[in-house]
């Protein structure tokens, strides 16, 4: 069998966290994937202090780039947004 070792000088590879609680919440996988991707668009904003002036993070993420994002049409996204929003 051969090896393949990971070289010092490659890059690590960049994941989204996905949060246990979300196993838990019955809605699609769709909806579940949605949360990473906003929690991590979420993360960068806090990162560049995209904060408001009640110490609310926010994010600006349309639609059109989130379908293309995870692959999937406008009303699938709008679907999903709605399963977040319903549990939230």
């Amino acid at each position: 069998m051969k090896y393949e070792y990971m070289k010092e000088s490659e890059q690590m590879l960049q994941y989204f966290q996905f949060p246990k609680f979300l196993l838990k919440l019955r809605i699609s996988q769709t909806a579940k994937f949605l949360y990473m991707i906003l929690y991590d668009r979420a993360r960068i904003s806090r990162k560049n202090s995209w904060i408001d002036k009640y110490g609310n993070v926010y994010l600006i993420f349309p639609i059109d780039e989130l379908s293309v994002q995870i692959d999937k049409c406008k009303s699938s996204v709008k679907t999903a947004l709605k399963e977040l929003f319903s549990v939230s």
